[in-house]
């Protein structure tokens, strides 16, 4: 206004729509129009006139104008002459800037080249504006993929100082941006890791090539492993400035996968133990029974008694090593009912402390309003046995036993340590000892069959095998926590029952009798057995049906023409199970009882 000579000069800026100009600034105004009147950006006014036009548009007398009208803007501050040209830089508008005066004005070249030159200073301003506000925008957009990616993304300089790192880095390192960006990453792991690192971005700058590989690294939470995809990134030159690295952390796969793998092979152990267990226990009842009806026959002093007493005992032991490697492959027949845990551990207390001895404090810790679980309580006996003999042999200068109780309802915590465990309700039983705990890799054995770290005759290696059969087989799942020099603890999640039921009662002991007159229908595939077991009932004074196998013991119960009482059967037998066999016999036969 001072350099052109006039009362009133002001800048339109052309609105989003399109069809308004909002009067941005101005000089000369009245009070209130600057930020808030608005013209059209039609041909009727001279600023809708001057953005449709060419070039600049100049106004000698308003009064005799014809290509437009004035508008009442300037009609109510006394136009007479005015000067607009169009703000823009290439083919962006951004809106019109005018000078106007109330007197009668002829507008030289040079105040239109003078307004022009101050319209482009404006429009560049302008872009640049805009320009800045989209590269905020982006900036925004990037900041935003970039931290909430759940991979840690970052970016070196030639010498490995962090230029740039997302929350995903903040949180692995347990540091702020402000403390990592310009830090050498040799500052901020140790040494011979970083080395590692530093080396696969010499690789990157060095080949220009994108690197993939997979790196370890040790953190504040432990040491972690990444699958890293490495690749260089260029300056306006064409040069390599820095090397970018997205790492995916895949600690928890391999940990998953580790534990898969190891379920895998457990289960292929348990059935190569039980089939051949199973053998083994077939033939081990055969050189017992017969050992033991030797000695029923044979008097104390004869000079063979001792001998087959011997024959029966080795036997006995080769039998108990069978029924813990069926244990551990799931085939040992269960008789689970409703149990309370807590009551469970008051019975095995005093037996508990004679085991482990007075050199180990025992405590138990029952929760109170314990749910109820389904289960053999003969066979959990038998765990908490065996993990309090394992938890014994771990501290032989004493310490301290924990047997602990609660209800626990495990989510994706449980889901993760456990693959094949469900979330849900379950009754948990910790088992703690203060010895000396487990390595990595013994830990990845301790339920393998004859897995020990006992000393040769100290041990079968057979206990732990035992509870992690019986667990399994009772629907549970089985973890251990564990720290070299500080104990370790096993913790059995059981399912719990929904429904309150009352724990039941052990039943009282039955007298049987020394003989009996009754019919017997044995069946059995294996001959040995079969005739071990026909020779001990007749012994007794059965009459005994022999069938090998399902379809002959239908066959031999639809020709017999009296009463058969009792169904002695094998469950696994060829051709026909003995549930179904005998199932189809009580149809036959209501009364008929089964063993």
């Amino acid at each position: 206004a001072q350099v052109l000579d006039v009362e009133l000069s002001k800048v339109l800026e052309l609105e989003p729509d399109g069809k308004t100009m909002l009067l941005r600034a101005g000089v000369g105004w009245q009070e209130g129009l600057v930020g808030r009147a608005r013209v059209a950006s039609g041909a009727l006014s001279q600023a809708g006139f001057t953005l449709l036009s060419a070039g600049p548009v100049v106004v000698t007398d308003m009064g005799t104008e014809t290509r437009f009208q004035g508008p009442s803007i300037l009609l109510d501050h006394g136009v007479v002459s005015g000067l607009s040209v169009t703000i823009c830089q290439g083919d962006r508008s951004y809106g019109v800037l005018g000078a106007h005066t109330s007197k009668r004005r002829t507008f030289t070249t040079d105040d239109i080249n003078f307004l022009q030159s101050v319209a482009n200073i404006l429009a560049a301003a302008l872009m640049r504006r805009d320009v800045e506000k989209d590269l905020r925008e982006s900036e925004a957009r990037f900041r935003a993929i970039l931290n909430h990616a759940p991979v840690a993304i970052y970016m070196v300089d030639p010498e490995g100082s962090f230029l740039l790192v997302n929350r995903h880095v903040e949180a692995l390192l347990g540091r702020p941006v402000a403390q990592i960006i310009g830090k050498n990453i040799l500052d901020l792991l140790p040494r011979p890791h970083a080395e590692k690192i530093l080396e696969s971005y010499r690789t990157v700058l060095r080949t220009a090539q994108l690197q993939e590989l997979i790196e370890e690294a040790p953190f504040p939470d432990g040491v972690r492993t990444f699958i890293s995809l490495k690749f260089p990134m260029y300056d306006a030159a064409g040069n390599i400035c820095a090397v970018c690295s997205i790492s995916t952390d895949i600690t928890e796969r391999i940990k998953l996968e580790e534990q898969l793998r190891q379920t895998q092979k457990m289960e292929a152990i348990g059935k190569l133990a039980g089939g051949i267990a199973h053998d083994f226990n077939n033939l081990l009842t055969v050189i017992n029974g017969y050992s033991e009806m030797a000695m029923a026959n044979l008097p104390t002093t004869h000079p063979c008694w001792r001998q087959v007493r011997e024959i029966y005992k080795s036997g006995d032991r080769a039998a108990s090593l069978t029924r813990q490697l069926l244990a551990f492959s799931r085939k040992t027949i269960l008789q689970p009912r409703v149990l309370d845990l807590n009551a469970l551990m008051a019975d095995t207390e005093k037996m508990l402390r004679r085991l482990i001895g007075e050199d180990i404090l025992l405590s138990i810790k029952p929760a109170p309003g314990l749910g109820r679980v389904k289960a053999d309580p003969g066979q959990l006996e038998q765990v908490i046995m065996n993990l309090a003999i394992n938890a014994r042999d771990a501290m032989p200068l004493g310490g301290r036993l924990i047997l602990e109780t609660k209800n626990a309802e495990p989510d994706e915590d449980f889901a993760r340590i456990n693959p094949v465990g469900e979330p849900g309700p379950y009754v948990l039983l910790s088992v703690t000892d203060t010895g000396c705990g487990m390595t990595d890799q013994v830990l990845a054995h301790i339920f393998e069959p004859f897995f020990t770290t006992k000393s040769v005759g100290e041990g079968t290696g057979l206990g732990l095998a035992m509870v992690y059969g019986i667990i399994k087989q009772s629907g549970g799942h089985i973890a251990v926590d564990t720290e070299v020099g500080e104990g370790s603890t096993f913790r059995i999640y059981l399912p719990r029952l929904q429904e309150a039921v009352r724990a039941e009662q052990s039943s009282s002991e039955i007298s049987l009798p020394q003989s009996g007159t009754e019919t017997v229908l044995l069946v059995e595939d294996e001959d040995a057995v079969r005739r071990l077991a026909q020779l001990g009932l007749k012994n007794s004074g059965y009459t005994v049906l022999e069938a090998r196998d399902g379809a002959e013991a239908l066959e031999l119960a639809a020709g017999h023409p009296g009463r058969i009482d009792l169904l002695i059967t094998d469950v696994v037998m060829p051709g026909m199970s003995g549930p179904l066999m005998a199932e189809q016999l009580r149809a036959a036969r209501p009364n008929l009882k089964v063993l």
